[in-house]
């Protein structure tokens, strides 16, 4: 019996568990049929919109003949604007006079950091033919550039002291660095930073030793300023020379030295005999390069037991010091006699061709005529006023406002307008842009001189004048 209820019960479960899913699904699809009645009942009760009509666009009026549309021209030749004016007045002052403009009437100049499209550069220039531009009498002008006078005398720069951070560190006689080693460092050597080109290079002097070095192989710092005041700088060792300085090719890079460069007179007078020959070294076969008469006037700068090294006007050489009164006699006599009224020596050789010009730095004299800073090897090349050169900017007056003129107008960016640089020993004066800071654009009258000229390299230098 109790088999036969469990069968049973069996038997119900399993008839539920057919007949509850269908009744589910039967009622889904009953409620999906009443929904799918009701919106198509919906859309049939409610009557479709009319589309609206698109509003149609009113006629524009035509102009009113008496106002017709006139093309505006850039350069009309009868309108006067302000900076026009202002040219104009820079011109009757004269184009050696720069006048203050004011920055909003200055025509606008390319700046290659913010305007990167239009560079003044000759390499789009090279390949063009001659543009068929006739520049009219602003740009025309000429002249000959002014030539710096090389000057043999040395001058004093701050002292900027360093040390060597390894042994065998090279000074090399470029400073490309891939040139002739023409000395050597240990580490502690002492050494006088002169100029940092860069942050890479440095050019230094140490002992006799004058060339370029890695500016990561020096040690340059406070605590190395004190370290060597307190041990002294006789104690530090110098550098090592490979070559002579005659044979050192960048002995004289520049003409400057952390030591004294112009010393206290001290008088010699040749006495005795005919005129005196100023010899290029310690003996009487070399070179005579001047002469001193008797009774000419000359001033120690080294000496030895049997010759002294003098300067006389610009002739510097030895002469035999058996032939010399010198110490408090000399100087009491042209005390007495004044010194213009000593005659000075005769040069027969300049001092870039004296082989004894430099065997001292010193002199009784400071540098005349203007003191050179190094700016570096730059990119040069030229232009002139026309549109393939200047662009949109053709035909209008520099970024300073003058008008440029060959052989003085440069244009270069990062540098104040006026600086006069010195390229291939021409000075030239900064009154325009368009290249940036390391690329010098030099002004010509031709575009076809400008082309010729193409893109060169030079050592470029800062041109500042000395009273």
């Amino acid at each position: 019996m109790k088999m036969m209820k469990i069968h049973k019960l069996l038997v119900l479960i399993l008839v539920v568990a057919m007949i509850v899913p269908t009744v589910v699904y039967a009622s889904e699809v009953s409620r999906r049929t009443e929904v799918s009645t009701l919106a198509a009942t919906e859309m049939e009760a409610t009557p479709e919109e009319p589309m609206p009509e698109p509003t149609p666009e009113p006629t524009p009026e035509p102009p009113a003949e008496e106002e017709p549309m006139i093309p505006l021209e850039t350069n009309a030749p009868d309108v006067e604007t302000e900076t026009e004016t202002e040219v104009e007045t820079d011109k009757d002052r004269g184009a050696g006079e720069p006048v203050e403009i004011p920055e909003t009437e200055v025509p606008r100049q390319p700046d290659d950091v913010n305007d990167g499209e239009w560079l003044r550069d000759k390499d789009a220039a090279l390949n063009q033919p001659d543009v068929d531009y006739i520049p009219d009498e602003h740009f025309t002008t000429s002249v000959k550039p002014d030539q710096i006078k090389d000057n043999f005398r040395f001058r004093s720069v701050t002292k900027v002291s360093a040390l060597v951070k390894e042994d065998n560190t090279r000074v090399y006689g470029d400073y490309r660095m891939d040139k002739t080693v023409i000395g050597v460092m240990d580490k502690d050597t002492i050494c006088n930073v002169l100029i940092m080109g860069n942050g890479i290079w440095s050019y230094i002097e140490s002992g006799d030793v004058r060339g370029f070095v890695s500016s990561r192989a020096l040690e340059i710092s406070r605590d190395i300023d004190t370290k060597i005041r307190l041990q002294g700088e006789p104690t530090f060792r110098k550098a090592k020379a490979l070559v002579s300085p005659r044979e050192n090719p960048a002995y004289l890079f520049e003409r400057i030295t952390a030591g004294p460069t112009v010393v206290k007179k001290e008088y010699a007078i040749v006495q005795g005999g005919g005129a005196l020959n100023i010899y290029e070294e310690r003996n009487t076969e070399s070179r005579i390069i001047g002469t001193l008469v008797n009774g000419g006037l000359c001033y120690v700068l080294a000496q030895t037991m049997e010759w002294v090294y003098i300067e006389s006007g610009d002739a510097r050489g030895f002469v035999a010091a058996e032939h010399l009164l010198m110490g408090e006699e000399a100087k009491t006599k042209v005390e007495t006699l004044r010194e213009a009224n000593f005659p000075l020596a005769e040069e027969f050789i300049p001092p870039e061709e004296n082989a004894a010009c430099y065997y001292t730095f010193t002199s009784v004299k400071e540098p005349q005529g203007g003191v050179l800073q190094y700016l570096g090897n730059f990119t040069v090349t030229a232009y002139c006023s026309c549109p393939v050169c200047c662009g949109p900017w053709s035909g209008g007056p520099t970024a300073s406002g003058l008008y440029p003129v060959e052989g003085r107008t440069i244009a270069m960016g990062g540098i104040p307008f006026g600086t006069k640089l010195v390229i291939d020993g021409n000075i030239y004066t900064v009154e325009d842009r368009g290249t940036p800071y390391g690329h010098v654009d030099i002004y010509m009258i031709s575009h076809s001189a400008a082309v010729i000229f193409g893109r060169q390299r030079a050592e470029v230098y800062v041109f500042q004048e000395t009273e």
